[in-house]
């Protein structure tokens, strides 16, 4: 359902993500909108009250530049979840913790029976990149390049992709290491993506976190925003260093989580020039690992790895009363 009406409002609220990418970015989306308002039980004039919710991965105020001339006959407000830097000229509300409750991952994690404190690591970090793109790709280089292979566990492009053998971009970037980089095969349906069993990967004390949004990629977000991948870091008890636009771990630290910023240097979070923001990643990382006892780093920091966990548990339990607090403020 595109349109639907909370409990808390009698506004109309209208489900931007479920489109197709493309239609936020092509001039057929006001068609899209109309044909999908005439199919729902709900009728819009002309100043009545929209609150266009973009709550999931990406949609920020850039990407939304070529829909709202749609939504500018009605009285229209908007819900996002990536952080605002520039000035909006409608209503707007920021629920940058949404992705505390995607697909219901904290619940799973915390049903498993582990015994996190005594995890032995098997490598010194980990690195998640299921989809290739070209700025995941430069870092899994880099990361490949640099560290020894029996060192971490890595995985690029283990998305199902009947295109990825035809993207040269990609193959070139890897040059000489080969595509896709499986850990566990192809990791497909949400399930898959979100629920992960396997001990040795969160034994891994350092989270290499790669964020959807990227400055250069064509086919990612650009804004920030903080998704599960970020928050699997403090879900997973590993020190985060992160591979995302800049401002990415202020905003981490702004919703109340401890980056560890006596032991992490994330200076690389105010460089705006990509490759030099890279650069300086994997210096970080290096510099991680080489200065600090790694396999006694867990247990050194645990109280506050503790803490951070709670807080994310204490996010996902907030995210319903939280979401319709913004619905009801957005409708006033």
């Amino acid at each position: 359902m595109y349109f639907k009406k909370f409990k808390v409002s009698d506004c109309v609220v209208y489900d931007i993500w479920r489109n197709n990418r493309d239609d936020l970015y092509n001039n057929n989306f006001e068609t899209v909108f109309n044909q999908q308002l005439l199919s729902s039980e709900y009728k819009l004039n002309p100043g009545d009250k929209l609150i266009v919710n973009c709550c999931n991965e990406g949609l920020g105020p850039d990407d939304l530049k070529q829909t709202i001339a749609t939504f500018e006959k009605y009285d229209f407000r908007v819900l996002f979840n990536a952080h605002i830097t520039v000035p909006l000229s409608y209503r707007y509300e920021t629920f940058v913790d949404h992705f505390s409750a995607h697909c219901d991952f904290v619940r799973f994690n915390q049903s498993l029976d582990v015994e996190w404190e005594k995890l032995i690591p098997a490598r010194n970090f980990i690195s998640l990149n299921r989809r290739a793109s070209e700025g995941r790709c430069r870092l899994a280089k880099k990361l490949l390049d640099t560290f020894d292979h029996n060192t971490f566990f890595i995985s690029c492009g283990s998305q199902p992709d009947p295109f990825l053998d035809s993207r040269d971009n990609l193959h070139k970037i890897m040059h000489p290491y080969t595509l896709p980089i499986l850990l566990d095969g192809e990791v497909g349906g949400m399930n898959e993506q979100h629920n992960h069993t396997d001990t040795s990967w969160f034994s891994c004390p350092i989270n290499v976190v790669t964020e959807t949004s990227n400055q250069t990629d064509a086919d990612s977000w650009h804004e920030i925003f903080i998704t599960e991948k970020s928050l699997k870091a403090f879900l997973y008890r590993q020190l985060p260093v992160f591979w995302a636009v800049p401002g990415t771990v202020q905003l981490l630290r702004d919703i109340g989580f401890d980056l560890y910023d006596d032991v992490i240097d994330h200076s690389y979070d105010n460089i705006v020039n990509e490759e030099q923001r890279l650069q300086k990643v994997i210096s970080t990382l290096d510099n991680l690992i080489s200065n600090n006892d790694v396999l006694n780093l867990r247990k050194r920091l645990w109280n506050r790895i503790e803490k951070n966990l709670n807080h994310l548990i204490d996010l996902s339990k907030q995210h319903a009363t939280k979401f319709e607090n913004y619905i009801i403020e957005l409708s006033q």
